[in-house]
């Protein structure tokens, strides 16, 4: 009960953020699996039920534009990565109208470590989609937190922080992003 107020959820990845769970609250990591499954299996009736969720401001227009200009969008998410495909179907924004995905390699929160991990192996796997190596310096990562501003320069990528989590302005702005906007209006 109230397992994520116990643990804290904020600047982790998934895995680590159950694996506290598991420990604090002194469960057999053998339970880990059917763990994961009934956060998903909840997160689906959740989200089934949430009559507020929408696509933010700019994100299809951003998606839409960076398509059209040839450039591959990946996914780099704290989240599981069933957890990040169900809420990113839950507003129809895993593919396109046309039923082709939208993301092109991932990076997500099922596997021990930080984010920039999860960041290098979203980069191999949108890389391998090429067919080609793409210098970091050449990947913008898009993310509202400063773990994603701290993952951007771990990795060597430019990175835009937007102002639509729950992060306030002035602790995005004190770590550094290349950019900072209130949406994503603002880049188009």
């Amino acid at each position: 009960e109230n397992a994520f107020t116990k643990v804290g959820i904020g600047h982790a990845m998934d895995a680590a953020i159950l694996n506290r769970i598991v420990e604090i609250n002194q469960i057999d990591p053998k339970d880990l699996p059917k763990i994961r499954g009934h956060f998903l299996k909840n997160l689906e009736i959740i989200l089934e039920n949430n009559r507020e969720k929408r696509i933010l401001p700019g994100v299809i227009r951003l998606l839409d534009f960076f398509e059209s200009e040839g450039i591959r969008n990946g996914l780099l998410t704290s989240n599981l990565k069933g957890g990040a495909e169900r809420k990113l179907r839950s507003v129809h924004l895993l593919t396109r109208p046309d039923g082709s995905p939208r993301f092109f390699g991932g990076g997500f929160g099922d596997d021990p470590g930080e984010k920039w991990d999860a960041a290098k192996k979203a980069l191999a796997e949108v890389e391998s989609v090429c067919g080609r190596r793409i210098p970091p310096e050449k990947v913008l990562l898009i993310g509202d937190g400063t773990y994603d501003i701290e993952t951007a320069r771990h990795c060597g990528f430019q990175v835009i922080a937007v102002a639509t989590g729950w992060m306030q302005w002035k602790d995005l702005e004190a770590a550094e992003p290349d950019l900072l906007v209130l949406d994503l209006t603002a880049l188009l």
